[in-house]
């Protein structure tokens, strides 16, 4: 990606081989296309990493894995930290490894915060 993303979508992982694939399909297919993934492993030791990985190599700087030193297992809030940490975006958008969003979702929820400035989510 040459310009900064609108969205940067984190994801933490652990143990998510199961349903992984289908949920980074689900933002593959958004009709907004302005956004960064980031899938940060918090050192499951399944599949996953070779899932997110497959991933990652057919969308180069667009996708990306991260993991903590040793690929050690954190948690959740600090593998989202560690993602938060390399965001780009100007907007944050979290989805769990056994999600699947709709198209519109990141189309519908950018125009209600560019439309309502003041708003935040968290």
């Amino acid at each position: 990606m040459s310009e900064l993303p609108r969205v940067s979508v984190l994801m933490a992982f652990y143990k998510g081989e199961r349903y992984i694939r289908e949920a980074i399909e689900s933002v593959l297919a958004q009709d907004f296309t302005s956004w960064e993934f980031l899938l940060v492993d918090d050192g499951g030791g399944d599949g996953s990493a070779a899932i997110v990985e497959e991933f990652a190599a057919k969308h180069p700087g667009r996708i990306r894995r991260l993991e903590h030193d040793g690929n050690q297992n954190r948690g959740p809030s600090a593998s989202r930290n560690l993602g938060l940490s390399r965001a780009r975006g100007a907007y944050i958008a979290f989805i769990d490894q056994d999600d699947v969003w709709i198209r519109t979702k990141l189309t519908e929820q950018v125009a209600i915060l560019d439309g309502e400035p003041r708003a935040a989510m968290k």
